[in-house]
């Protein structure tokens, strides 16, 4: 899930019929810039929920060579990134105004490292390493940020993942992996150790780009881009999967490239070609086309998708810019996208948000 205060309120005001303007504290984004400086750490002030965004002094900020997975502590007190050509993980503090300090040196891990998760209590950060075919998982020390790699780390998984996901209660990893025969991987997790639960699961869909999983761990969805599908199953108490009966579901979209679970709806977008669709999801977790709200929404290739932590903007990112959505919450059109703003960007790899 790219300008002070007189603009602002004109914002505010025409926005007024789709969404209020909320809290005026401020939301960090981030984004991990491989290419820029040999790899760095693009950063913007979100002012309120407004969607406008400001970048800030000092940035990019230098990370390693191919910085390319980027994720945010609980706390808002640390940001660590992959970077895939240095084969290491940055940790950086974050300051009060957004601003990154990086903590040397940077914590060694296997070939590649690209995707990177996250527990929701911020304890234990999982690495995937794509040229290595394993993920390598480190206990957080909560005061300083320092990561420690776990026993039996890393683990291997035996082909290159593409997308991760963890459960909300952080039991289970799944890993979507295979360019010619979509799998979805699943470990069980204690205490950051993996183990596999059953064989991988074909979904017979191939290169399956992104993975999500729902708030209340009962569904899993993945975005198939050669095939222009999204596949969806449900989650049992063990962590093994079952393809729903409507799966996978056809989008209409050419190549879709990223999901998001909005946190209020529940919505699920998705990103693929020159759009953003959206689709209900009912307590079956069967996805819907949300037609009424006017889905899909136009938007220009977009590669990621972030919301900010109030859930009333939506932002999608193409290789040059950051555009900003206000998200309708109501009415018959609840779900739909307004586009709000576009801020330039340089070739991102990921996007975080602080909460």
């Amino acid at each position: 899930m790219l300008r002070k205060t007189a603009p602002l309120v004109v914002l505010c005001l025409a926005l007024a019929g789709l969404v209020s303007c909320g809290s005026s504290a401020s939301h960090y984004v981030y984004l991990a810039l491989p290419g820029t400086n040999n790899g760095a750490i693009a950063a913007f002030r979100e002012a309120g929920s407004s969607g406008v965004l400001t970048p800030l002094p000092g940035s990019p900020f230098t990370a390693g060579q191919g910085a390319h997975g980027v994720v945010i502590h609980p706390s808002n007190k640390f940001l660590y990134v992959t970077n895939s050509i240095a084969n290491t993980v940055s940790l950086f503090t974050i300051a009060g105004d957004g601003s990154l300090t990086e903590v040397t040196p940077a914590t060694q891990t296997g070939a590649g490292p690209n995707v990177v998760v996250m527990d929701t209590a911020g304890s234990f950060l999982y690495v995937a390493n794509s040229l290595a075919g394993n993920i390598s998982v480190f206990s957080i020390t909560s005061g300083s940020g320092a990561l420690t790699p776990v026993a039996g780390s890393p683990f291997q998984i035996g082909a290159t993942a593409l997308a991760m996901a963890l459960s909300p209660s952080g039991n289970f990893l799944f890993v979507a992996s295979g360019v010619n025969q979509g799998l979805i991987s699943v470990f069980g997790v204690n205490v950051g150790v993996l183990s596999a639960v059953g064989s991988p699961v074909k979904i017979n869909q191939q290169n399956p780009v992104a993975i999500a999983v729902d708030a209340t761990g009962g569904f899993l969805y993945t975005a198939n881009s050669i095939d222009g599908t999204i596949s969806s199953f449900t989650i049992d108490s063990s962590g093994g999967l079952t393809q729903q009966n409507n799966s996978p579901l056809a989008i209409n979209l050419a190549g879709p490239t990223a999901l998001l679970i909005d946190q209020l709806g529940p919505w699920l977008y998705v990103a693929a070609s020159s759009d953003i669709a959206a689709y209900s999801l009912p307590s079956s977790g069967a996805p819907t086309l949300l037609s009424g709200a006017g889905s899909p929404f136009a938007s220009t290739s977009p590669l990621l998708l972030a919301e900010d932590p109030s859930g009333k903007t939506l932002f999608a990112v193409n290789a040059t810019t950051i555009t900003s959505y206000a998200v309708t919450r109501s009415g018959t059109t609840a779900g739909a996208l307004t586009s709000v703003t576009s801020t330039p960007v340089s070739a991102p790899a990921s996007i975080a948000i602080t909460q």
